[in-house]
């Protein structure tokens, strides 16, 4: 039945009212109808790929972190700090993104909020360098040199 509606839509020549016959151009109809629906179901596969994707946590993520860091190469410092919440809000345990989040509140004279944001990460992930790096640069501008000793 959706063959027959299908051919009667893209046959040359169809016009409200006339009769469906096939004849020579069947043929011809039922290829055209088969490269619609492979179109059809092409787009409806990309669809749920894109989908799929945009619903993975690190994909998710990742996305902002990236945006966030094309933000801080253009110098707009706040809309990355916007992205690298965004990342936060998807895995708080996303060290990087704590990292140059509390780099740029560092910059903007919140220590308070740079020091939770570098212990943050460090609790995360202990083997990522940057962050205790900074977490140590934060504490030798509070002249506490022994816990700087302890992050280096």
């Amino acid at each position: 039945m959706l063959n027959f509606i299908c051919l009667r839509f893209f046959r040359r020549g169809w016009s409200p009212g006339s009769s469906f016959s096939p004849g020579q151009n069947a043929g011809v109809v039922g290829k055209r109808l088969l490269g619609y629906t492979n179109l059809l179901l092409a787009v409806l596969l990309c669809g749920v790929v894109l989908a799929g994707c945009s619903r993975n946590p690190n994909v998710r993520k990742q996305k902002y972190y990236n945006s966030g860091m094309e933000y801080l190469k253009k110098g707009r410092a706040n809309e990355a700090a916007i992205q690298f919440r965004n990342a936060l809000k998807v895995d708080p345990r996303f060290a990087e993104a704590a990292t140059s989040l509390g780099e740029i509140q560092l910059q903007q004279r919140d220590a308070r909020g740079a020091y939770a944001l570098f212990q943050q990460a460090v609790k995360s992930n202990p083997d990522y360098l940057p962050a205790r790096k900074s977490l140590g640069n934060l504490f030798l501008l509070a002249a506490k040199a022994p816990e700087a000793q302890k992050e280096a």
